[in-house]
């Protein structure tokens, strides 16, 4: 409840349809490992498999409004079902999912909403050493109030249509490898309205953003691979200038070079550095250009414990008037351990920081959380989960702090 990172994720090739990287880090990830006794079989339909799943989620909420001051608390029951289909192939891919998220505020009905959505994910094996891979995603959904775009004096959360789609493929013959990708995302908002009842007007965050983007890899060794990465995007609203007289339309780029490193059974890390650059169509934006860098690291410690960790820059898009984006920097490293075969705990912390460019807005985010999960059997898990955010900002009223805590059951086929 404290932020849906998961929301605003673009339907990733490298993520969905790879494959055999996604086994490996299965094998290293302990929440990830195959547990036959505990894991759902699916339901069989010709060459795919369907897993229905369903959960239930119970939350208390001490800042629903994520407010500096004159908290508001409250309870909130989630119903989240979704079916996901996945093929069972020797070679190729397909695989579809659906699901819904509904949640049900006790005292405060307003905060009421209804996620929903639909996404397909694919790959074509030309041959041993290359594949095309796609896919298609639409999504209904909405902003949390803790969100750094959350519309201010809005009587209901901000809700929003997403479309993505991406196209692209992979050749690695010997030691060289290339991966080029395409990529297209379209965000439409609904309007709001405020206490008075009017209108607040979000059509001119309307927009679409496409991408390119290239990679090339070379083994320099079993389990070292060095690679340089370059992309693109253009970021096009529907509405210039937007309601404040501002042309938010923008191009940019990313240049990185790095070095991947994949131990079996022990380690998944990358590490890269770079430059990355957006370039503004209104004059009275300056451009935003700085040092790139990240990675991320997953490793197995133990046969019982895994470490996470990741650090990230991108540059964002903003509601803020004089503002042209934020540049935001997110580092976050957790635990999770195996206490017995059929209960989970884990552990995470992060930090973000928002550099908004324009209006000299600084903000600094922290969030804990703790949660755990008992697997009764095949068909029916449990869980807990607490969640601790602490946004500081040096804008006055943007700050907040926010505790969450929950309880979720769930069954599985």
């Amino acid at each position: 409840m404290i932020k849906k990172f998961a929301l605003m994720v673009n339907v990733s090739a490298l993520a969905l349809v790879l494959g055999a990287d996604m086994a490996a880090a299965q094998e290293l990830d302990v929440t990830k490992r195959p547990r036959p006794e505990y894991d759902a079989a699916g339901l069989r339909a010709g060459s795919f498999l369907i897993f229905p799943k369903s959960q239930i989620h119970g939350t208390y909420d001490d800042n629903i409004f994520a407010t500096e001051s004159n908290k508001v608390d409250d309870y909130i029951i989630r119903l989240n079902p979704s079916i996901t289909a996945n093929s069972d192939w020797n070679n190729h891919a397909l695989n579809a999912n659906v699901f819904v998220d509904h949640a049900f505020y006790m005292s405060h009905s307003d905060e009421d909403y209804t996620d929903y959505g639909v996404s397909t994910n694919g790959r074509i094996d030309i041959q041993r050493s290359a594949y095309l891979f796609g896919g298609l995603g639409a999504q209904h959904l909405h902003e949390d109030r803790g969100s750094e775009n959350s519309v201010a004096g809005a009587t209901e959360p901000t809700e929003f249509d997403r479309y993505d789609a991406n196209v692209g493929g992979t050749y690695k013959p010997n030691r060289l490898g290339v991966t080029v990708e395409g990529t297209w995302s379209r965000l439409s908002f609904d309007n709001d309205t405020n206490a008075a009842g009017g209108t607040i007007n979000n059509g001119d965050r309307d927009r679409d953003v496409y991408g390119e983007r290239l990679r090339v890899g070379y083994d320099i060794q079993p389990g070292y691979t060095a690679f340089v990465q370059g992309s693109m995007n253009q970021r096009d609203y529907d509405q210039t200038p937007d309601d404040n007289g501002f042309n938010r339309n923008s191009d940019g780029y990313r240049v990185d070079v790095g070095l991947e490193l994949r131990l079996t059974n022990v380690m998944d890390a990358e590490i890269y550095t770079g430059y990355f650059s957006q370039n503004y169509d209104d004059p009275r934006f300056s451009d935003v250009d700085d040092v790139d860098f990240g990675g991320r690291l997953l490793w197995s410690v133990s046969p019982l414990a895994t470490i996470k960790a990741g650090l990230a820059r991108n540059v964002e898009e903003t509601t803020q008037v004089g503002a042209s984006s934020y540049v935001a920097t997110v580092a976050s490293a957790g635990v999770d351990y195996e206490l017995r075969r059929n209960i989970l705990v884990g552990a995470g912390v992060s930090y973000t920081n928002n550099d908004y460019d324009g209006n000299g807005r600084n903000d600094d985010v922290w969030r804990l959380n703790l949660n755990g999960k008992y697997l009764i059997n095949r068909h029916f898990f449990a869980g807990a989960q607490v969640g601790y955010a602490d946004r500081s900002s040096n804008q006055a009223g943007s700050s907040y702090e926010r505790f969450t805590a929950g309880l979720m059951v769930g069954t599985q086929f």
